[in-house]
């Protein structure tokens, strides 16, 4: 039997770990790809309707239409983003005047929220209108 080549028992299952191994290990880092994937598109999405909301109020006050620049309620924008087909975010806006015309400004701050995995997430943006 001193001429016979192959591969002990041992060799085998050795092999068939170190596979193993490296499977799971290309599985573990498949997924969390697509966890990071999933969450950059909701953090572009967040961001997107945030500045979204802040072009709105920027129209507005290009036209002169300083009445709409008002604290619009929760339950205006959970509609607004129902019918845009983004009802897992929620987004707050968030509008502070000070001053008297004609010296008045503006500050604008939306925060949309969504929910990834269990964990809430926020993206704020902000800008400041001066009449």
């Amino acid at each position: 039997m001193a001429g016979e080549s192959g591969y002990s028992l041992v060799e085998v299952l050795v092999a068939l770990v170190f596979i193993g191994v490296a499977i799971a290990a290309l599985f573990t880092a498949i997924t969390q790809g697509v966890y990071v994937q999933k969450a950059a598109e909701m953090e572009a999405d967040a961001s997107d309707l945030a500045n979204q909301a802040i072009e709105r109020y920027r129209s507005y006050f290009n036209a002169g239409n300083y009445d709409y620049l008002v604290t619009r309620s929760a339950a205006q924008e959970e509609a607004e983003l129902a019918a845009m087909g983004r009802p897992q975010f929620s987004r707050t806006i968030t509008v502070s005047e000070s001053g008297t015309a004609p010296d008045r400004t503006w500050t604008i701050a939306t925060t949309v929220t969504y929910d990834l995995k269990g964990k809430t997430r926020n993206v704020t943006c902000r800008t400041l209108f001066a009449e």
